[in-house]
C-alpha cells in the first residue's frame, strides 16, 4: 500500500522511492520478520521471545545492508541504522509476546 502511494510510512508519506530507497532494507524485511515470528508463535513461550528476535535480526540485516549501499558505510550505516535502536526493540519484543501470551490465554489456548 504504502509504495502505491498511500501515507502509510514515517510522516504520513508514501510511494515506491521509499521501498527503493536507503531505508527500503527495513521496509522489505518486514514480512519476512513477520514470516519468522510466525513460525515460532505456536511453540512455546522461550521460542516465541526466540522468534521474535530473530524476527528483528532479519530487518537489522536487510536494513543495515541496503542503508550500508546508499551511504557507501557500512560502519555507519551500522551505527545510525540499528545500534541505537536495538535496546527499546528488544523491550518492545519482550512486550509483545508477553501480549500475545495474554491474548491467547484470555482466548483460550493452551500455552
Amino acid at each position: 500500500m504504502g509504495a502505491l502511494g498511500l501515507p502509510v510510512f514515517a510522516n504520513f508519506s508514501g510511494g515506491i522511492s521509499h521501498v527503493l530507497g536507503p531505508t527500503g532494507g527495513y521496509i522489505l524485511a518486514f514480512p519476512v520478520a513477520a514470516l519468522i515470528a510466525g513460525i515460532f508463535y505456536e511453540k512455546s513461550l522461550p521460542w516465541r521471545f526466540l522468534g521474535t528476535i530473530i524476527g528483528l535480526a532479519v530487518i537489522y540485516l536487510l536494513g543495515w545492508l541496503r542503508l550500508g549501499l546508499f551511504f557507501g558505510d557500512f560502519g555507519k550505516a551500522f551505527a545510525v541504522g540499528v545500534v541505537p535502536f536495538i535496546l527499546l526493540d528488544i523491550v518492545k519484543a519482550a512486550v509483545a509476546v508477553a501480549i500475545a501470551q495474554a491474548i491467547r490465554r484470555r482466548a483460550g489456548h493452551s500455552l
